[in-house]
């Protein structure tokens, strides 16, 4: 069907996963899917905890490997770039094998912590840097998974929180390596036995997946536009398990088509651009901070390491239990516009003020000795806030760009992309330019609200009710 004709239905994202999960009965959505999830949680959380593991504790690694700040800033930025770089094969991984695109990562999550235990060892930051590198290995086929996971295995009630689930379970790795990196690693030794143990524990998230993976093949999504009787018929079909010369040509020809439609959707509707952007720029806000907070609160306003650990605790923890909330509340796509720029304005409001007070301190550091307290719980408070926004609003906003005639696997992929570059750029900027990298990070987040309001003029969540209102 055309866009229009979908929206004027108030079918959202059509494709045959949805209607093959829709159709089937509720009690066959067995705990498999839900093992499926959770193993994919484990993994995609593990891997955000190897990124963020070094954040909170920069003056002992560069103590330890005689490196200065900007050298371990890309351990961080430098990974990202991974990421960006090999997205677009981690996108084809996950599209057309899914089992092998998790496998992937999750051996690139127990490569990483074995390589990053020898470079501790031996002191080698080169070393390091390679072990930085390949969480962002594993992460080519981890962010385009949430969406591909929720449509292939739950019906559309559940997708807003089991996409959310996904996506927050990596925010959950963040939150753990900001709370318990700083209170374990204290000294060279307590560095040389995390790392260790964490490769135990690698090994343990490789057993979970192996155990619990089930693929999805008696409703595998086709994410294209086209969904017609003859490409249902096509992809049960294909979903028979027979594996003829014919059905692997028909089956490249539809992932070609599926490919070719995408780019023409995202070509054919601006708005859908503009709201890619406004999710990638304002989760770029989301990745740097945590990856900038020990830095610039260090240098700019005096905090302690201990300090600026409570504060991404902070910001990631209420960033889970907020995109956890919404996934499970926010069931009607009717809502998902308000919500988001109630979200995008409430995250530019708190990114502006945390950057004035910042530049006051600097500006007048007689207050900070005076009220240090003080300044910390406003920090939190504001840090919270922008982490509960920046954070919480991302998986609802997956979902609200599916909405579109576009496979959610592919919206998924291109927020995710943009994500990664704004993040990149966010996390390096202020660490050269440490005075004012809160203004930077706060402009950013303005950028996002303002192409927010802007790409949701014309939607089709905009369509949908105005088709309602006319019936």
């Amino acid at each position: 069907p055309q866009g229009g004709q979908s929206m004027a239905s108030g079918t959202t994202s059509l494709d045959v996963g949805s209607i093959l999960a829709e159709a089937r009965p509720q009690e066959e959505f067995r705990r498999s899917e839900w093992l499926v999830l959770f193993a994919f949680g484990v993994c995609t959380g593990l891997n955000a905890f190897l990124f963020a593991e070094f954040a909170t504790v920069t003056d002992l690694v560069e103590k330890m490997f005689n490196v200065g700040a900007s050298d371990v800033a890309w351990l961080y930025s430098g990974a990202l770039l991974v990421v960006l770089l090999g997205m677009p094969v981690g996108v084809i991984m996950v599209v057309w094998w899914e089992a092998a695109a998790l496998l992937l990562a999750v051996l690139a999550n127990a490569a990483c912590s074995w390589i990053r235990w020898m470079a501790v060892n031996k002191r080698n930051f080169s070393l390091l840097l390679v072990s930085a590198c390949l969480p962002g290995v594993g992460a080519w086929t981890i962010l385009p998974l949430p969406a591909q996971l929720s449509q292939q295995r739950f019906p559309s009630r559940r997708r807003s929180f089991t996409t959310s689930f996904g996506i927050m379970a990596n925010y959950l790795g963040w939150f753990l390596a900001s709370a318990v990196t700083p209170r374990i690693v204290v000294d060279e030794s307590s560095m040389e036995n995390f790392v260790f143990f964490q490769g135990v524990f690698s090994l343990f998230a490789l057993a979970i997946f192996l155990v619990f993976y089930r693929p999805a093949m008696q409703h595998r999504a086709i994410q294209g536009l086209d969904t017609s009787v003859r490409d249902l018929g096509h992809a049960q079909e294909t979903l028979t398990g027979e594996v003829s010369g014919q059905n692997v040509v028909a089956r490249c020809r539809t992932k070609c088509h599926e490919y070719i439609n995408f780019l023409f959707v995202v070509g054919a509707h601006p708005s859908l651009c503009l709201q890619i952007l406004a999710y990638g720029v304002l989760g770029g806000v989301s990745f740097a901070l945590p990856g900038c907070n020990d830095i610039l609160l260090s240098s700019c306003v005096g905090l302690k390491t201990h300090a600026t650990s409570a504060v991404n605790m902070a910001f990631i923890g209420t960033g889970v239990v907020g995109g956890l909330v919404l996934g499970f509340t926010c069931h009607s796509p009717h809502h998902y516009g308000k919500i988001l720029k109630i979200l995008f304005m409430i995250c530019a409001f708190a990114t502006v003020l945390l950057a004035l007070l910042v530049e006051l301190v600097q500006s007048h550091a007689a207050i900070l000795h005076t009220h240090t307290q003080l300044m910390l719980s406003i920090i939190l408070l504001l840090e919270s806030v922008a982490g509960a926004t920046s954070l919480g609003f991302i998986g609802i906003g997956i979902e609200a760009a599916a909405l579109y005639p576009a496979g959610g696997t592919y919206v998924c992929f291109l927020i995710e992309a943009v994500i990664q570059l704004v993040g990149a750029i966010l996390t390096q900027v202020p660490s050269r330019e440490k005075r004012h990298g809160f203004s930077i990070i706060a402009a950013a987040a303005v950028a996002a609200g303002l192409l927010v309001l802007i790409g949701t003029v014309d939607t089709p969540l905009r369509r949908m009710r105005l088709a309602d209102e006319a019936a």
